[in-house]
C-alpha cells in the first residue's frame, strides 16, 4: 500500500512541476495579425496580360505596432512565381517594407497564385493572392 501511495504522490508532482505544454499554450496572448502589421495589395489583381510575359507587383507591408518586428521569409506556391524581399528584415514601429512577387506569364487563360509571408519568427503568415488571365495575340487578318 504505501509503494503505491509513493508513486501516486510522485506522479502528482511531477505532473504540477512540469505543466503540460496545452497548459502553457492557454495561457499565451495571442495577439491578432491585424494589430501588428497592415498589408497593401495582399490580394492583387492583374487583369489581363500578355501570355509569356514576365509581370510583377508589390506588396507593402507596414510594422503597426509598438515593437520591433521581422520579415521572415516567402514561400510561393509553384515555380512561375518568384518572390524579391530582404529576409530576416527587421522593421522599426511604422516602417514598411515591400515584397515583390513575379509571374513568368506562361499560364494560357485564367491563373490564381499565392504566396505565404512568414513574419515574427513563424508567430504570424500571411496567405497573399494574385490572379490574372494571360492571353495570346491573335494574327491579323
Amino acid at each position: 500500500m504505501k509503494k503505491v501511495f509513493l508513486c501516486i504522490l510522485l506522479l502528482n508532482l511531477l505532473i504540477f512541476l512540469h505543466p503540460t505544454k496545452s497548459y502553457t499554450q492557454q495561457n499565451k496572448v495571442q495577439v491578432p495579425i491585424e494589430q501588428v502589421f497592415s498589408f497593401m495589395n495582399d490580394n492583387y489583381d492583374f487583369g489581363k496580360i500578355p501570355f509569356g510575359q514576365p509581370a510583377t507587383y508589390k506588396i507593402k507591408i507596414t510594422n503597426i505596432s509598438k515593437q520591433p518586428a521581422w520579415l521572415d521569409s516567402v514561400k510561393v506556391s509553384c515555380g512561375c512565381t518568384t518572390p524579391k524581399y530582404t529576409p530576416r528584415q527587421k522593421l522599426k514601429p511604422k516602417e514598411s517594407t515591400e515584397v515583390e512577387l513575379g509571374f513568368d506569364g506562361r499560364a494560357n487563360g485564367n491563373f490564381t497564385k499565392e504566396a505565404m509571408i512568414f513574419l515574427n519568427n513563424g508567430q504570424f503568415t500571411k496567405i497573399v493572392n494574385f490572379k490574372g488571365e494571360a492571353v495570346q495575340n491573335k494574327p491579323n487578318q
